[in-house]
């Protein structure tokens, strides 16, 4: 039962996060190092951008990888 409150609050903070970043505008985003699409995947922590990689198109969707900015 431990572990389904724990998923709970979990989601509740992947959720408010993902609310905090939607209410950014384009440029904010730009400057953390993500664009609008990517913001769930963001927030999950699979956006792996490698250096020099300046657009979404040239970022690859690794799991379990960190948020990486340009």
């Amino acid at each position: 039962m431990l572990g389904f409150f724990r998923y709970l609050k979990a989601r509740r903070q992947r959720l408010a996060a993902m609310a905090d970043l939607a209410h950014m505008d384009d440029h904010l985003l730009r400057d953390i190092g993500i664009t609008r699409c990517e913001i769930e995947v963001a927030v999950q922590g699979e956006v792996y951008r490698p250096a020099g990689a300046r657009t979404e198109q040239e970022a690859r969707p690794v799991h379990g990888a960190k948020v990486w900015a340009a």
